[in-house]
């Protein structure tokens, strides 16, 4: 009788973090049908409910567990689960340890120990077992195919791990165009970095919302119809900016209208879709679609969506994203200086 393994996969609090770890469950999945893997990541109630969307729209991840060190009561009932589990392998992210301050948090390598996980697996020479050697700036599937081969499990990985029969379809009834119809995710998440005390909110990635609507216009003027995706942050700040989404039969917004499930069915009908790097993007990806990235402080060899086109204009100051200069930089020349012409011949193209 074929042993059952069971994998543990460290994974960021963010849509885009779940989906970019799915290929590498996926793979798992292929080289041991019967092993289980599960998710572990960092993060409030809130956060797993929303990211817990994704695991339950595919076939490849068990179970999304979380620890939050401020709750000590939740950290032991997880604690108590993950020991149940018996893990052969716990695999910890090499982005994220230091992404919110220049000192990298351990708790993750603490709780799979305590879990008596077998083998630690990662980037971090003194804390793991199985130690991953990869090349600067390797991108994410690149980087978790080499973490596989450290286990002498060898696949190539793809992003396309999304099911969308598992999504909420009943919105798609809703959307009437004969028109091949663009995609527009328009926001991304705050991030935050602490250092000597003091926390500051940055975001090197969203692009301007009225270059968005100015996009959307010019889309329609060139035959395409337009679904505007995003959530109540991104509502709400264009509510305060005074933006208005222009009338148009040709132009869905669906920005604060559409749970997750909802939104992963509306990509699912869209002939590309353009963004900036974020979880919309990769759930994109992770559905099969082409992708335009719009890639500002990120850094578009590790983190462009797998297979998609970008955007970018190379300067000398990026990649900034999880650093201590981007949470400084007052002007974001990276975003900036993308114009709407630039993004409209870029599809054209496509």
């Amino acid at each position: 009788m074929t042993k059952i393994r069971n994998f543990l996969i460290h994974t960021g609090a963010g849509i885009g973090d779940m989906v970019q770890k799915l290929p590498m469950a996926r793979a798992i999945k292929e080289a041991y049908p019967d092993s289980n893997v599960d998710f572990l990541m960092n993060g409030t109630a809130s956060r797993w409910e929303l990211v817990n969307n994704v695991i339950e729209c595919q076939h490849y991840v068990r179970n999304l567990y979380r620890y939050d060190v401020r709750d000590k009561f939740h950290c032991a009932k997880t604690l108590l689960r993950l020991i149940l589990n018996r893990y052969d392998y716990g695999f910890v992210r090499d982005a994220g340890l230091a992404v919110h301050s220049v000192v990298p948090s351990l708790w993750v390598f603490r709780i799979m120990r305590w879990s008596m996980c077998k083998n630690i697996v990662g980037f971090l020479r003194e804390h793991v077992d199985v130690y991953v050697d990869v090349p600067d700036r390797a991108h994410y599937l690149e980087r978790d195919r080499l973490t596989l081969k450290a286990i002498g499990i060898e696949r190539e990985l793809n992003a396309n791990t999304l099911d969308v029969s598992l999504t909420d379809k009943s919105i798609l009834s809703s959307v009437s165009t004969e028109r091949r119809i663009i995609g527009l995710s328009v926001g991304t998440n705050l991030y935050r970095w602490s250092e000597n005390g003091r926390t500051i909110a940055y975001d090197v990635k969203s692009w301007a919302y009225d270059k968005w609507v100015t996009l959307s216009e010019e889309l329609v003027n060139n035959g395409y119809a337009v679904i505007l995706l995003g959530g109540q942050k991104e509502a709400e700040e264009l509510q305060e900016q005074g933006i208005r989404i222009p009338e148009s039969e040709h132009i869905i917004n669906f920005i604060g209208k559409a749970t997750l499930k909802q939104s992963l069915a509306l990509l699912s009908i869209c002939t590309l879709v353009v963004g900036s790097e974020g979880g919309m993007m990769h759930c994109a990806a992770g559905m099969g679609k082409r992708t335009l990235t719009i890639m500002g402080g990120s850094d578009y060899k590790q983190w462009r969506p797998a297979g998609g086109e970008i955007v970018n204009l190379n300067l000398e100051c990026s990649p900034c994203f999880s650093t201590k200069r981007a949470a400084d930089c007052k002007y974001h020349k990276c975003l900036e200086g993308i114009s709407v012409d630039m993004v409209l011949e870029k599809i054209l193209s496509m």
